[in-house]
Formats: C-alpha cells, sequence, structure tokens
C-alpha cells in the first residue's frame, strides 16, 4: 500500500492498484485495473478530440437518439467529455475524465458513480491517475498508479 500526503489539498490518498496496458487481438490498447473482487476495462474514447473541438467551437452533433444537439448541451464543460469509458462485465459503469491541477498538469479523474434501478453496477470512491500517469496523447503510463481518498489515519508498516 502506498500513502502519500499532499499539504496542499487537505486529504490523504492511498493506491493499492495498477493501470495495466493491454493489446486487443487486433493490436487496439486498452487498460485493465484489478481490485480484488472485480476487474475494470479502460477504452479510449476515439472521438474525445473531436468532441472537444467541437465544444470550443459550439457545433452540433447527433445524440443517441439521432438528433442534432448542441455539444453543449451534452457536456457542461470540456473537463466533462469522457477520455475513456470503464467496463465491468459486458457493462459500461463509468468514465474518465481529464483534469488540470493548480500547477496546471493534466491527471484523469474517475469520478463516483452511485448504483440505481437502471444500472446495479457502481463505482463506490473516486480515483485519480495523477501527471506522471498521463502521456502528452493521453493514454495512460503502463503500470501506473490509480489513487484514491482515504479518510482518518493510515498505518502502514
Amino acid at each position: 500500500m502506498k500513502v502519500r500526503n499532499n499539504n496542499n489539498y487537505r486529504n490523504q490518498l492511498c493506491s493499492m492498484h495498477n493501470v495495466v496496458e493491454r493489446l486487443d487481438k487486433n493490436g487496439n490498447k486498452y487498460y485493465t485495473i484489478q481490485f480484488p473482487r472485480q476487474i475494470w476495462f479502460l477504452f479510449k474514447n476515439k472521438d474525445y478530440k473531436e468532441l472537444v473541438t467541437k465544444w470550443n467551437k459550439n457545433e452540433t452533433v447527433l445524440n443517441s437518439k439521432n438528433e442534432i444537439v448542441e455539444v453543449r448541451k451534452i457536456y457542461k464543460g470540456v473537463h466533462s467529455i469522457p477520455v475513456y469509458s470503464i467496463h465491468r462485465n459486458k457493462a459500461k459503469i463509468g468514465s474518465v475524465l481529464l483534469h488540470y491541477d493548480k500547477r496546471d498538469e493534466p491527471f484523469f479523474f474517475i469520478p463516483r458513480v452511485k448504483a440505481n434501478m437502471y444500472s446495479p453496477a457502481k463505482i463506490s470512491r473516486n480515483y485519480y491517475i495523477f501527471s506522471n500517469g498521463v502521456k502528452d496523447n493521453l493514454d495512460i503510463v503502463d503500470n501506473s498508479d490509480i489513487w484514491f481518498e482515504v479518510k482518518g489515519r493510515i498505518d502502514t508498516p
């Protein structure tokens, strides 16, 4: 278990898992995160750069119902456009979003997702992949740590 205290943010972060890069049979890159009882699969959003450009220009796209809609009505900001989608047991359970810290360094943020009657899958806490795990082309560095916030005291051996 790795522990990271950060005086700038008043929280304590812990990392117990790594993001591992893999290739499918067609040579396409994807990532896995293995937890004790489940495995997440991360797939890159191939339309990410196009959506960011369209969001900046306030252009329109087709939504899931084949209706023409402004990108800004779908996404509140560039930070809410998913860079990766997270899947578990063939179901999408969340997204990986690009954010920037106080030093303007990029990091990936995986927001908490509550289960509901339409989606029983959930992500129980917020996760982070910091700038040392993010490449310039928004790929994830192989074996980079995934961090989560811990409240209270952590005793490490």
